[in-house]
């Protein structure tokens, strides 16, 4: 695999087919990537998008990244944030004063900081720890927080590719809205944790990866949740690259709201577009 010891990103996303795609759950295998070596490695990224017309809109999303590896030891941070905004002809009638910065004008709105550790007792085997933060206002999250602990296993590390499986147990505490949750707005879950993940160059330049995740309760495993994060990227000479990347997330049990506002929907989809830089 082509890898990078260093490796700041600044990349510009382009989303082509999306709802707002609200992840409980980060995907921070695509992230260890770039700590194939050691040393240290990080990347920025960020999006912005604006319209007005008939429809006014607003996005931005930022995201950052920053890692070190070092012998058996690895330490991983990740942050990334989302704001969008819309309003239509129909919302400046019934409100001329308004704003994009209104609260009904958002349909994205969180933020997300996730940190983990490695540590490999053999060249196959390593132990993880891990936290995660976590606010969304669309899945009605003041706040998400958990920690965990767990073991990762290197399937195969080859020149054109790689397999990774990793298993743990996690503790997770969540705060949502009460004024729209029709249940007690905190609650608290142990979690069984798992992923699968590869990433292949089968021709330099191209890459494909995938990551998957399942998280059943331990105390019900009817109550389980879901992500699949697939990418392929295409180089273009030394520092460009194109992408496109389609994320899924399922939950088996939503929460459920009051009386008059819709409900929330178990499965949430995305495709992103982007071109990157690297320097």
């Amino acid at each position: 695999m082509h890898t990078h010891r260093s490796l700041p990103v600044l990349a510009l996303a382009c989303v082509a087919s999306a709802a707002p795609c609200a992840m409980a759950t980060v995907n921070i295998e695509k992230y260890r990537m770039a700590l194939a070596e050691d040393g240290a490695a990080g990347s920025a990224s960020l999006g912005i998008t604006s319209k007005t017309g008939n429809v006014d809109f607003f996005e931005t999303s930022l995201a950052g990244t920053g890692g070190f590896r070092e012998s058996r030891h690895l330490l991983l941070a990740v942050v990334s944030g989302t704001y969008s905004a819309k309003r239509t002809g129909s919302d400046r009638l019934e409100d001329p004063a308004g704003s994009l910065l209104d609260s009904d004008a958002r349909y994205a709105n969180k933020l997300l900081g996730a940190l983990r550790y490695n540590y490999g007792f053999s060249d196959r085997l390593a132990g993880e720890l891990f936290t995660q933060l976590q606010y969304d206002q669309f899945l009605l999250l003041d706040l998400r927080s958990l920690g965990g602990v767990g073991a990762r296993l290197t399937v195969l590390d080859g020149d054109k590719g790689n397999v990774h499986a990793g298993t743990g147990y996690m503790i997770e505490y969540e705060s949502q809205d009460p004024d729209l949750v029709a249940e007690d707005p905190t609650t608290l879950a142990h979690r069984w944790t798992s992923y699968l993940s590869f990433a292949i160059e089968p021709i330099d330049g191209l890459t494909l990866s995938s990551t998957a995740y399942a998280q059943p309760r331990i105390t019900d495993f009817a109550d389980y949740r879901l992500l699949n994060e697939s990418a392929l990227s295409v180089g273009l000479g030394e520092h460009f690259s194109l992408g496109i990347a389609f994320t899924l997330r399922h939950d088996s049990d939503p929460v459920r709201l009051v009386d008059g506002e819709p409900p929330l929907v178990a499965t949430d989809t995305s495709i992103t577009n982007k071109i990157s830089l690297e320097f």
